[in-house]
């Protein structure tokens, strides 16, 4: 499972200007240490970053970053950029799910058929596995895959 953060308001998806600041600096502070440059250039990076952030951001793009996670977890309200911006986490199975956007306000959809589609191919691998390295019992073992197949939950 993992989280995902989506705009449940009409308007559209906007971090506050505190919250692109404080991912910036999560982001970007721990790389600008390792570098040997002088205190002022780095400074005067972070500004040009925090300037730019909506182009930089790629956590407007990339709704499951951790960075984004926890910091609407911890500003709650305050990282909201406006009135029309309501800012929230759903948790979803890992990779299946995506947004869907009306006028700004947006839904998590989970894909369910693509998690039919991915348990039903494992459980074919595992029956063509079993075909392959098992030449006692083969009707018992591919009625017990055939009957996992068809009751199979997600």
């Amino acid at each position: 499972m993992e989280e995902v953060v989506y705009n449940d308001c009409y308007g559209g998806f906007k971090l506050s200007e505190d919250a692109e600041k404080e991912i910036i600096r999560r982001k970007f502070e721990p790389i600008l240490e390792k570098c040997k440059l002088p205190y002022l250039l780095k400074k005067k990076i972070m500004v040009y970053l925090y300037d730019m952030a909506q182009y930089y951001l790629d956590v407007y793009y990339n709704r499951s970053d951790p960075h984004l996670i926890s910091i609407v977890k911890e500003m709650g309200e305050k990282v909201n950029a406006n009135n029309a911006t309501k800012l929230k986490i759903k948790t979803v199975p890992k990779g299946y799910w995506s947004i869907h956007e009306y006028d700004g306000l947006e839904s998590v959809i989970v894909e369910r058929d693509k998690i039919k589609y991915d348990k039903l191919k494992r459980m074919i691998n595992e029956l063509i596995h079993v075909l392959k390295n098992n030449n006692l019992n083969l009707s018992n073992d591919i009625l017990k895959k055939i009957g996992e197949i068809d009751n199979f939950e997600y």
